[in-house]
């Protein structure tokens, strides 16, 4: 104001290298704040991005935010990394959503295909309506779904075991590995035992070659004369959970 006003006064020479310095320090400052008010907001968007109380959605919308407003700031490559992380977590959930759904889907017509079976089988094997089939002749009760048909995979001996003990179908806690004798007895005597996908299922019968472990595993070929089978440990295959009554 005073250089504006007077602008050939005696002073102005004076005035002139403190208007300069003074300038030059609220231009520092300026740069300060900008870079601690930079600085906060980093601050706040890692916060924001790791609150997991947070939707996705919105974590997602608030780094593409800071990003906007923020192309050539010092943190903006680092932003850019985890909005590119949370865009490929959004994409993986909405992955596992669908494939949720739609083994929902397969699980309910799988249920529905091996009931209408179980009813053309003379009686012996009867639905319970809960996820389980009742064998008449022997007692036993076998899950009606088999852990292809359930989980879309197959599993090695040992994570069969564990699939096995996780399972609480029928509200039942006790599921077990069958012998494979108990597999004989519903897929290689009449009326077969209904078949899913599945063509062969692990039994809890090991057996040891050397040093070489193995089990005997039964396939679901409908037959009443067959070779008792044998598979390695680490083979990709079914279980078909069962339990006593």
């Amino acid at each position: 104001g005073y250089v504006s006003r007077n602008p050939s006064g005696k002073y102005i020479e004076e005035a002139m290298p403190i208007l300069k310095e003074l300038k030059r320090k609220k231009k520092r400052e300026d740069e300060r704040l900008e870079e601690t008010r930079e600085q906060r907001a980093w601050y706040d968007l890692v916060a924001y991005t790791k609150n997991l109380k947070i939707s996705l959605v919105k974590r997602i919308q608030k780094a593409e935010q800071y990003v906007r407003k923020n192309p050539s700031g010092q943190y903006v490559k680092n932003a850019a990394q985890i909005l590119s992380r949370l865009k490929e977590e959004k994409h993986l959930n909405d992955q596992r959503t669908r494939s949720e759904k739609e083994n929902k889907v397969r699980r309910r017509n799988e249920l529905k295909r091996m009931q209408a079976l179980v009813r053309k089988t003379g009686g012996r094997f009867v639905a319970n309506g809960n996820g389980t089939i009742t064998d008449r002749k022997t007692g036993l009760m076998w899950c009606t779904l088999d852990s292809l048909s359930d989980i879309g995979q197959c599993l090695d001996h040992q994570n069969a075991i564990e699939y096995v003990k996780r399972l609480r179908t029928g509200g039942h806690r006790n599921w077990r590995v069958p012998t494979a004798n108990e597999l004989v007895g519903i897929y290689k005597s009449r009326p077969f035992f209904p078949s899913g996908s599945a063509p062969w299922f692990w039994s809890s019968d090991i057996i040891w070659h050397g040093w070489n472990k193995k089990a005997h595993i039964v396939t679901t070929k409908k037959e009443t004369v067959w070779n008792k089978d044998q598979a390695e440990m680490f083979k990709c295959g079914s279980v078909r959970a069962v339990r006593n009554r």
